[in-house]
C-alpha cells in the first residue's frame, strides 16, 4: 500500500465496491417504497422509510466503534455481506407476499450493515490518498462513484419494477452485495491509526460517542454537519413526495420514481466534476453552498410541471445533494483525527438515517397539508432561506488552510515524515505551534532534555560546533527525541527564523508508529551522530 500504484489499486477495488453497493442501496430503496405504496398508500412509504433508517441510526455510534479498531476492509465485507443476506431475505418476503412488518424488520436489519460499509469505505480513502489534492480527487471520484451506483438503480431498478414488480429487483440487490462484499475482501489491509496516548481509559460509552466529543472540540465541523442534516431532512420528505408526485400527479406508474430520479443521478455525475472546480477556486465552504442552494432551486422547481419539468428538475438537485454530501465528506480528513474518524462518519451516519427518517415520517403530513406540489416547494425555499443565514460560518471553513497547506509541503520534505499516511500527516498539521527566534537566540541547548521537534519556514540557524547552517525546510532536534538522550548540540539562530514545533509525544506517535517513516528516522540520526565534530 506504500507505493503509488498500490494505492490507485486500492482506490479503484473501493470505487468498484461501493458501486456495486450503493446500486444495491438505491435499488432495494425503490423496491421497498414502491412495494409499500402499492400494498397500503403513501402512509405506509413513510413508516417502511422509518423503518429502513431510524435502526441504523441508533445501530451508528458502535459500528462507528467498530470502524475506528477492526480493519476497515475486512469489516466493510463482512457488513455487504451481512445485507445481502437480508436482501435476500426481504426478496422471498415479498414474493410470498408476507406482512409488510416483517419486511420492515429486515429492512431495519439491513439498514445497521450500511451504517458498518459506508463508514469503512470513507474511512479508507485518506490514507489509501498521499496528499490532500489526491484526496480531493478521490472524494470527486467517491461522489461520480455514489451518484453512478445511484444512476444505475434508478434506471435499472425502475424498469425493472415496471415489468417485474419488487421481488426481482430486490433479487437482484441481494446478488449485488454479495459481489460488492466479495470486491472488499480484495481491499488492502487498513487498520485505523492508533490514538495518541490519553490521560485516562474511556468507558465503552464514551469511546461510542468519539464522533460528537470530535464535533464539540473542532468547531470548523458543526458547519457541514448542520448543512448535511437540513439537506437529509429534506432527503426523506422528498423521497416520499417524489413517489406520491410521479404515481399520482404525473401518472408515470410503478415505474414513475425510478424514471423520475434518473435526473437526479445526472445531476450527481456533474457534482463530481463540479467539485474539482471549486475546490480548486475556493475550498469546501464554498462546495457547500452553492450545493445547498441549487438544491433547494430544484426542490422548488421539480413540481411546477409535467414529467419532464420533473425530471430535468432533479439534475440541480442532484448536483447540489453530491456537493453537500461529498464536501462534508472529504472535509473530515483535514478536521478530524483517524483515530475517530470512523465515529465522525457514523455520526454522519446518525443524520442520514435519523435526519432522514425523520423526514419520511414528516412527508405524509406535507403532503396531506399541502400536496406534494407545493409540499415540495415549501421545503425547497425554507431550506434556500436557511443557506443563506448560515453562509458566514461556512465562509469561515476554509479559514488558515493556505498556512496548513505550507505546513504539510514542510512535513512532506523531510525524511522522516514525508513516508507517514495523509491522516497521520494531518495530526501533524494540526499539533504543530508557531516559533519565532531574533538573530542570535539560541533555540536549543546541548544538554538540556529534548521536547520538540522544529521545523524551519523561514531563516537559517546554526548548529554549533558541527559546521552546520540549515535552512528553509530543514528540520532539527529528533536526536533527542527518538534515542531519548539529552540535546547533543546547541541551535542559534543566524537571522530571524520562524518554525513550527511538534511535542515530543506527537512526535514520536506519528515516526515511531510507521515503518517507513522510523527507518528514514533512523537513517537520518545514524548520519548525523557518525559526523564528527568541530573543534
Amino acid at each position: 500500500m506504500n507505493t503509488g500504484r498500490a494505492r490507485h489499486t486500492g482506490l479503484r477495488t473501493l470505487f468498484g465496491t461501493w458501486l456495486l453497493a450503493n446500486t444495491a442501496v438505491w435499488s432495494f430503496t425503490l423496491a421497498l417504497g414502491v412495494h409499500a405504496y402499492v400494498v397500503a398508500g403513501p402512509g405506509a412509504v413513510g413508516l417502511v422509510a422509518a423503518a429502513r433508517l431510524l435502526p441504523g441510526a441508533l445501530a451508528a455510534p458502535l459500528a462507528g466503534r467498530l470502524v475506528d479498531r477492526a480493519d476497515r476492509s475486512r469489516l466493510a465485507a463482512l457488513a455487504a455481506g451481512g445485507q445481502a443476506t437480508c436482501l435476500g431475505l426481504i426478496a422471498g418476503a415479498i414474493a410470498l407476499e408476507a406482512p409488510l412488518a416483517l419486511i420492515a424488520v429486515l429492512a431495519a436489519a439491513w439498514s445497521c450493515g450500511l451504517r458498518v460499509l459506508r463508514p469503512a469505505l470513507q474511512a479508507m480513502l485518506p490514507t489509501l490518498a498521499q496528499s490532500t489534492r489526491e484526496l480531493a480527487r478521490a472524494s470527486a471520484h467517491w461522489s461520480a462513484t455514489d451518484s453512478s451506483g445511484f444512476l444505475l438503480a434508478m434506471a435499472g431498478a425502475g424498469a425493472g419494477l415496471a415489468a417485474y414488480g419488487p421481488a426481482p429487483v430486490v433479487a437482484v440487490a441481494a446478488v449485488l452485495s454479495g459481489i460488492a462484499g466479495a470486491c472488499a475482501l480484495r481491499l488492502p489491509a487498513v487498520p485505523p491509526i492508533a490514538p495518541e496516548e490519553t490521560a485516562e481509559p474511556e468507558s465503552p460509552l464514551a469511546a461510542a460517542l468519539g464522533g460528537l466529543r470530535a464535533i464539540r472540540t473542532e468547531r470548523a465541523l458543526r458547519a457541514p454537519l448542520g448543512m448535511l442534516t437540513a439537506l437529509l431532512l429534506l432527503e426523506g420528505t422528498s423521497e416520499v413526495q417524489l413517489v406520491v408526485l410521479a404515481i399520482d400527479d404525473l401518472g408515470m406508474g410503478e415505474g414513475g420514481p425510478g424514471l423520475l430520479n434518473v435526473g437526479f443521478g445526472v445531476g450527481g455525475l456533474i457534482a463530481s466534476v463540479l467539485l474539482l472546480v471549486l475546490l480548486r477556486r475556493r475550498g469546501y465552504g464554498l462546495a457547500l453552498l452553492v450545493g445547498a442552494l441549487v438544491f433547494a432551486a430544484g426542490l422548488v422547481l421539480v413540481g411546477r410541471g409535467g414529467a419532464a419539468v420533473a425530471i430535468a428538475a432533479l439534475v440541480p438537485m442532484g448536483i447540489g445533494f453530491s456537493l453537500v454530501q461529498t464536501g462534508a465528506m472529504a472535509v473530515v480528513p483535514r478536521l478530524a483525527d483517524d483515530a475517530v474518524m470512523g465515529r465522525v462518519y457514523a455520526l454522519f451516519e446518525v443524520l442520514n438515517a435519523g435526519a432522514a427518517g425523520v423526514g419520511s415520517l414528516l412527508a405524509p403530513l406535507l403532503v396531506e397539508l399541502l400536496g406534494a406540489r407545493n409540499g415540495l416547494a415549501v421545503t425547497g425555499a425554507g431550506f434556500a432561506l436557511a443557506t443563506m443565514l448560515a453562509r458566514r460560518s461556512l465562509a469561515n471553513l476554509d479559514a488558515g488552510q493556505e498556512q496548513a497547506d505550507r505546513i504539510r509541503a514542510l512535513l512532506r520534505g523531510l525524511p522522516a515524515t514525508a513516508p507517514l499516511p495523509l491522516p497521520m500527516l494531518e495530526r501533524l498539521v494540526r499539533g504543530v505551534r508557531p516559533v519565532s527566534a531574533r538573530r542570535g537566540e539560541v533555540l536549543m541547548t546541548a544538554g538540556e532534555p529534548g521536547e520538540d521537534f522544529m521545523i524551519i519556514e523561514s531563516g537559517h540557524v546554526e548548529i554549533v560546533g558541527h559546521q552546520r547552517v540549515i535552512g528553509p525546510g530543514d528540520g532539527f532536534g529528533e536526536i533527542a527525541l527518538l534515542r531519548d538522550v539529552p540535546r547533543t548540540a546547541t541551535v542559534r539562530a543566524l537571522d530571524d527564523v520562524h518554525l513550527w514545533a511538534l511535542g515530543r509525544r506527537t512526535f514520536l506517535a506519528a515516526v515511531t508508529g510507521w515503518p517507513d517513516a522510523r527507518r528514514a528516522a533512523d537513517d537520518v540520526v545514524e548520519g548525523y551522530l557518525q559526523r564528527p565534530a568541530s573543534s
